[in-house]
């Protein structure tokens, strides 16, 4: 995987060095490869600037490089390989500019791939100032089919690695097979997970002062959402099948009423037309349209049960926190048709990041961590629209 085979000798490839493959005031072929073999057997390799090339007699020859048009890909790395299942997958950003989002892309031969979908969208502030600090995850790289160090043990996921923001090191473990969407309706609790063991079905978010993981309250299990990250947050996402009148149901537990958490409703791009929040000073808070309104107040250690029932076409939802009244709002966003995820999140929304280095001196854990338990989730779609 050198960066242009310098260490090769007379078995470089014959197109490093190439002026012709050089991409002005960018890089030129040859940097961060890795390589597959497809399932007709044909090596592939592919390094930054989405270049691609073939060998048909085991690397001793290549193809000249080309970028594929369908292959978006900058200046940062391209991850391909063969997943435990048999399939193939590529991961990369897809920007020649940005390093964000990182998404993979699936198919079944090694040479055309479909389904994109986000491993990482998250992009928190930088924690220090530097040269060349692009923003996003970023480097990414996976294992490669010749590693035989017991690395492939798990054959139930595909490992990556890569660097948020050129600082904290993070690792994915996306499950196989990867499904793009979701088909069947929820209704998940924790009973089943052991403790710190993988949970099955949801995406988490979670940093190294913002831990997510199945944990013990009682006689239950629970997923926690553990927060003592002064610039990050803890976060899972739950997706359920698209629908525009969904009905879900979320029981929480906070553990103080000074912290916050958001739950939200999602569609495919991000929009969050549903937005409920437990907030920093002890109320229950639902957007209504353009505005904020304060539904009562919540005390800590108790656990809640959110209801929530959406009619997207008609531009409504509605809100019922433990047995009290519902409440009638106005979606956030009216653009939003459907929803299919729910999002749980220990901090506002921030976008695409919310600002530049920190203060280093602020940049350490806080002493008391927010602390919330989620023990139960169902989502159904309403059969018929809304009163």
């Amino acid at each position: 995987q050198q960066d242009y085979g310098r260490f090769l000798g007379d078995r470089r490839m014959r197109w490093h060095g190439d002026p012709s493959l050089n991409i002005p005031g960018w890089c030129q072929f040859g940097k961060a490869f890795c390589f597959y073999h497809r399932k007709d057997g044909v090596l592939v390799g592919l390094c930054k600037m989405g270049f691609a090339t073939l060998s048909e007699d085991a690397g001793k020859t290549w193809s000249r490089p080309v970028q594929p048009p369908t292959l978006i890909a900058g200046s940062a790395k391209v991850w391909g390989q063969r997943t435990a299942e048999g399939r193939f997958a590529l991961v990369y950003n897809p920007n020649r500019g940005k390093r964000y989002p990182l998404v993979m892309v699936q198919g079944d031969d090694g040479r055309e791939f479909r389904d994109m979908r986000v491993v990482h969208g998250e992009l928190p502030r930088q924690r220090y100032q530097g040269k060349y600090k692009d923003l996003g995850a970023q480097y990414i790289r996976g294992l490669a089919e010749w590693a035989d160090d017991g690395t492939f043990a798990d054959k139930q996921a595909t490992w990556l690695v890569y660097s948020v923001n050129k600082e904290d090191i993070w690792v994915a473990r996306v499950p196989l097979p990867a499904k793009p969407d979701e088909s069947a309706s929820l209704s998940d609790d924790f009973a089943r997970v052991a403790p710190g063991a993988v949970v099955p079905g949801w995406n988490l978010y979670s940093p190294r002062w913002a831990p997510v993981a199945v944990v013990a309250d009682g006689d239950k299990r629970c997923l926690e959402l553990r927060d003592a990250d002064p610039f990050d947050y803890a976060r899972v996402v739950r997706v359920f099948p698209e629908s525009a009148r969904p009905r879900v149901e979320v029981l929480v537990k906070p553990s103080r009423t000074d912290a916050r958490l958001e739950i939200e409703l999602c569609d495919d791009a991000g929009r969050r037309p549903v937005r409920i929040a437990l907030s920093e000073t002890g109320q229950v808070q639902a957007t209504d349209g353009g505005q904020v309104r304060e539904l009562g107040r919540y005390a800590g250690g108790s656990w809640m049960t959110f209801s929530l029932a959406a009619d997207l076409t008609a531009g409504r939802y509605m809100v019922q926190v433990d047995k009290g009244e519902s409440q009638s709002l106005a979606v956030a966003e009216p653009g939003c048709k459907t929803v299919q995820r729910l999002s749980l999140r220990t901090g506002p929304w921030r976008g695409l990041g919310d600002g530049g280095p920190v203060e280093p001196a602020a940049d350490t854990p806080v002493a008391t961590p927010a602390v919330f338990l989620l023990s139960r989730v169902s989502v159904q779609a309403l059969p018929s629209p809304m009163p």
